[in-house]
């Protein structure tokens, strides 16, 4: 009777060392499940903090819109009662005129950025001064490049009967084209060619003064653009030379030009993270957006885009980003949920 019990007694430890050894093996295994995850997890928020990082905001106070001087290297700032300060090296602000205009609404600078158009009267970065366009003058484009000298600036602005230019040196103006007014908005990328864009988009040549309809296009200084009309890359004839509907894999490249700069090799583009988001909405700011920033190069001989992610959405910091600008190593932009200025390293 002894032996016996003492063999269940070796037994019942044989049993519970097992058990004890099954349960340490099961945690021990579980917790390196455990340690992989927060690892992988740890990474992905490296990323989007390294990201963030690159996200600097430049002003405290909102403001209506900024330019950039190539000649000074300044960048200019206006606020929605006319006060224009400059940025000294980013850093600290300086008050270079106080206009008293009201209701701030469109900010439009000179190729060079020692002028600009604000609410259609024009500031001069250098001497500080303003001037009027004419009693009349419903949108205003500059000349797309100050190639004849830095004071021979043109205007082309468009009237209730017409296009007409305004020479800034001597004052001078000369009709381009006589017609009715659709509340059109006017740009002059080319030399010999002006758009008018509103719903659709029209083209003046100003060689044989002739209007015809043509694809909405914003143009780059290359002579390659993107048709917003068909989600491509265009030449300068027009033909297609890379489509862009689908240049992120499963999701849309929703293009609003508001939210994208073109530049001289791609552009860049503030991408709405949410689907199906109309440019009526965004500009009658119905719909805020949360952005993905990427840049897309372009080769117009191979006819090849490549897509680089500058940042990533953030649903704890929402960047909508409008009037990008390159300014040195740097995209300027307002965020719309602030109206601040903010910069976004491209290192």
């Amino acid at each position: 009777m002894r032996k016996l019990l003492v063999i269940i007694i070796i037994a019942v430890i044989i049993i519970t060392i097992s058990w004890l050894g099954y349960l340490a093996w099961q945690k021990l295994n579980n917790t390196g499940v455990i340690i992989k995850q927060e690892t992988r997890a740890d990474t992905e928020q490296k990323t989007i903090n390294d990201e963030q990082q690159k996200l600097i905001r430049l002003t405290e106070n909102s403001i209506a819109n900024f330019w950039i001087s190539a000649t000074s290297s300044q960048v200019f700032l206006i606020n929605y009662d006319g006060k224009i300060e400059k940025l000294e090296s980013l850093k600290t602000k300086t008050i270079v005129s106080e206009n008293g205009l009201k209701n701030i609404s469109q900010v439009i600078s000179s190729p060079d950025g020692s002028k600009a158009l604000i609410n259609l009267t024009i500031f001069d970065s250098a001497t500080n001064l303003w001037t009027s366009l004419p009693v009349g003058t419903t949108s205003a484009a500059w000349n797309p490049s100050l190639s004849s000298g830095p004071s021979v600036p043109k205007i082309a602005y468009l009237t209730n009967d017409g296009i007409y230019n305004l020479n800034l040196k001597d004052g001078k103006t000369s009709l381009v084209l006589k017609l009715n007014n659709r509340d059109w908005q006017i740009s002059w990328p080319f030399a010999d060619e002006i758009y008018l864009n509103r719903e659709s988009s029209w083209k003046v040549n100003l060689k044989d003064k002739t209007l015809i309809q043509v694809p909405n296009i914003i143009w780059s200084k290359a002579g390659w653009g993107i048709d917003l009309d068909n989600l491509s890359i265009v030449d300068k004839a027009r033909k297609k030379l890379v489509d862009l509907e689908y240049l992120i894999p499963g999701k849309e490249f929703n293009i609003l030009p508001p939210k994208c700069l073109v530049a001289e090799n791609g552009f860049y583009c503030a991408v709405p993270n949410q689907d199906e988001v109309t440019l009526d909405d965004y500009l009658k700011r119905k719909v805020y957006t949360n952005d993905n920033f990427y840049f897309v190069s372009i080769n117009t001989e191979t006819k090849k885009t490549q897509v680089k992610l500058l940042l990533r959405a953030d649903d704890n910091n929402p960047v909508d980003a409008t009037n990008l600008a390159l300014y040195k190593d740097k995209l300027l932009f307002i965020n719309r949920f602030d109206q601040r200025l903010y910069s976004l390293e491209l290192k």
